[in-house]
């Protein structure tokens, strides 16, 4: 059987280490230890996968448990990464929808690579996040981003920031990286117009607006960005959530 294949069928955990090389000592903390432990029921000298979330993983022997709950490992040898988005950079910037909808995003946008994640809040946003609630609700989006990690196979796990007002998130784009505002406008670009001359993977900075869409005065304050696009998805009308997800498995897809 082809080694990937067997390798795949290894449990794969996420150490706050950064991962070096074999020999290292690894602690799981409490959560992944008492999943490997408790849920999986993997014992002392059986093995895993560990991954650091920065791109680096390797097959580990379990040595034993600490009382307190955590695991204890030693890396055997690096596993060489078997899937990557060849260069390509996504950034996105998702105004706050209701009903939880970005839990649902977030876990999609690790999936589909996304390297990082910015939650905005726009003249039209109808949901603010008080300072304690946001602590509350980064917590719920990690731990969702390392699940979706584990099943996909990434790697490199998604960075998630707090919410960034969209005026501070447009400042924020370095001047030599590409801002693409997905906003159904009559004078926009077409998204097969914007998207078949793409020939290399480059950092792109995606941005979708709440329900309704952004405001006009937003879009024209947008425009003074150079390097900005304002793209249409066309005369359907499009749940947020849905335009995202098909915006970012095109790319995907694209760069494979």
């Amino acid at each position: 059987m082809n080694p990937r294949l067997q390798m795949r069928r290894l449990r794969r955990f996420f150490s706050a280490c950064t991962i070096s090389g074999p020999g290292q000592e690894i602690v799981l903390e409490k959560n992944e230890a008492h999943h490997l432990r408790k849920t999986l029921r993997l014992g002392q000298g059986e093995r895993c996968l560990v991954t650091d979330g920065k791109g680096k993983e390797a097959e580990a022997r379990i040595e034993g448990f600490f009382s307190d709950g955590r695991a204890r490992l030693i890396l055997e040898k690096m596993i060489t990464p078997g899937d990557c988005i060849s260069g390509l950079i996504l950034r996105a910037y998702v105004a706050v929808l209701q009903k939880n909808k970005l839990d649902y995003l977030i876990e999609k946008s690790q999936e589909l690579g996304v390297q990082e994640f910015v939650p905005l809040e726009t003249q039209r946003t109808t949901v603010k996040m008080s300072e304690q609630s946001c602590k509350k609700v980064l917590l719920r989006w990690n731990k969702i981003a390392r699940e979706a990690a584990k099943q996909s196979g990434s790697l490199e796990l998604i960075k998630i920031s707090p919410p960034r007002s969209f005026e501070k998130s447009l400042s924020a784009v370095p001047s030599n990286e590409k801002i693409v505002i997905f906003h159904p406008q009559e004078t926009a670009i077409p998204f097969s117009e914007w998207i078949s001359p793409i020939q290399s993977a480059s950092p792109f900075n995606l941005f979708w607006g709440p329900e309704g869409g952004f405001t006009e005065k937003e879009i024209d304050s947008a425009k003074r960005f150079s390097g900005c696009r304002v793209v249409n998805l066309g005369k359907r009308i499009l749940k947020a959530d849905t335009a995202y997800l098909g915006v970012l498995a095109s790319l995907r897809f694209l760069f494979l």
